[in-house]
């Protein structure tokens, strides 16, 4: 038996039944007749009845989760195409207005292009890795580069030409950087995950109360029974460390100098046990 995997199956039941069982909860505050009624039913015994009410508050707690989940992934999505377009914005109002100078921001650094960094990952990748073209420095490096192909026997001469028209071709590299950058976004949706299952099962365990507590707070305004300061104060407490994490998430996400340096770091460490994966993207 895989204990493993059973532990996370129950992590994520108990992760999607916390939130749940507060819906459940403020249901029966809300409406006591029918919590009443339930309980009296005489066709379905007593194990029956919290077999239904676990479920509902799983399926339930799942779909907040899911709500909440995707909420954040939206405002974060939101928050960056927002940020680009003012910066799309600037850039055409100083382009348009005469003398005017461009924006103060440093450009995107694009460390898909990283030489180091390729090698890593066709060594992980192998066969799957896409072709590293490396454009001419200018045109001296190009001639030269036909005359030493010219120089070469069949079928070194036809390969090394088919690889100067591969680098001399815009579109050719343009396709080409756009793999590389593929291999970039896949790798940091690897990286980006906690590395500790335990940080992870924290992780989660914080989001599932941040969502029960929301739920707490919501209800609160129009349920007595929740205004108490010992369920509010954890509640608020709960709802910000969610917000934080939220935050967190979000700038690491955005940080490229952060995001090579855990992709450099998870490559070496794979490549020197000597792993690899043959998956093509």
């Amino acid at each position: 038996m895989d204990w493993t995997k059973l532990i996370d199956r129950f992590f994520g039941f108990l992760c999607g039944l916390i939130p749940g069982s507060v819906v459940v909860a403020v249901a029966a505050l809300h409406r006591p007749d029918v919590w009443s009624d339930f309980w009296k039913l005489a066709n379905f015994g007593y194990q029956t009845k919290v077999a239904v009410l676990v479920g509902i508050a799983f399926v339930t707690g799942t779909s907040v989760n899911s709500f909440l989940g995707a909420l954040v992934g939206g405002i974060s999505s939101g928050l960056a195409a927002y940020k680009a377009e003012k910066r799309a914005q600037a850039l055409r109002k100083s382009g348009g207005s005469a003398g005017a100078s461009a924006p103060a921001e440093e450009p995107q650094v694009a460390y898909w292009r990283d030489l180091t960094w390729r090698k890593l990952v066709a060594a992980y990748l192998g066969d799957a890795a896409p072709e590293d073209l490396q454009p001419f420095a200018d045109e001296a490096e190009f001639n030269q580069a036909l005359e030493i192909a010219n120089g070469l026997p069949q079928p070194d001469k036809a390969r090394e030409l088919s690889l100067i028209a591969r680098r001399n071709s815009p579109a050719g590299m343009q396709q080409n950087d756009a793999l590389w950058q593929g291999c970039w976004n896949r790798l940091h949706a690897v990286t980006a995950r906690p590395s500790n299952s335990t940080m992870a099962m924290a992780l989660t365990l914080v989001s599932a109360y941040g969502g029960a507590s929301l739920i707490a707070l919501l209800a609160a305004p129009w349920t007595p029974e929740l205004r108490r300061w010992w369920i509010l104060l954890p509640c608020v407490y709960y709802v910000l460390m969610m917000a934080v994490e939220g935050f967190t998430v979000h700038t690491q996400g955005r940080d490229a100098g952060l995001l090579f340096e855990q992709q450099w770091q998870y490559l070496r460490t794979h490549v020197a046990k000597g792993e690899q994966t043959g998956e093509k993207g």
